[in-house]
């Protein structure tokens, strides 16, 4: 399957990237997670229909947090000199995550319950997915539980037990491709 073909490139390169930047200090994590998110991006735009884009780090009108991923209409522009496109421009939200989060595990779902509804009220209830290269397996099992259909892991386990997750990218391509049609 071509779409499995390149889940394992990119969790192949991500760990190459993750690799040379590990241990270097809390200073490099936002290195690595805009690596992570350029990674992506590079694959994901292969895959979008012709009528929209993608825009990387920015924001929704009327919402103040930054968003990894936005897929907005092709000629979506920012509104004036900020990098908040209108609510109306925006088709799908996307969280990217090299190894998922780091809350306590007894955090996990009400967290993401409360910023993940946070999120959708302020961009007037748009589509927002959360896509992890890794995360471990618990963790997993209370993001999917808590997100449903809009959670994708491509890879779970433990650092050195990692489970491929056959078909997940493909998933996620088939959900956006409902989305933005």
């Amino acid at each position: 399957m071509k779409l499995d073909e390149e889940q394992r490139e990119m969790l192949r390169e991500n760990e190459r990237v993750q690799g040379q930047y590990k241990g270097r200090g809390w200073n490099w994590n936002r290195f690595r997670g805009m690596a992570t998110l350029n990674l992506v991006a590079y694959y994901l735009e292969k895959h979008l229909p012709e009528d929209v884009k993608l825009i990387r780090s920015a924001w929704v009108e009327g919402c103040p947090n930054e968003l990894d991923l936005l897929i907005v209409d092709k000629d979506a522009k920012p509104i004036g000199f900020t990098p908040a496109y209108p609510k109306d421009r925006v088709r799908c939200i996307i969280e990217v995550k090299a190894a998922g989060v780091y809350w306590k595990r007894s955090e996990v779902k009400r967290n993401l319950q409360d910023y993940f509804g946070k999120v959708k009220k302020e961009t007037g209830g748009k589509p927002f997915l959360y896509l992890t290269l890794w995360e471990g397996f618990k963790v997993a099992e209370l993001t999917k539980e808590t997100l449903k259909e809009d959670a994708f892991i491509l890879e779970s386990g433990t650092p050195g037990r990692k489970e491929f997750k056959s078909g997940e990218w493909a998933r996620f391509i088939n959900k956006l491709h409902i989305r933005n049609a």
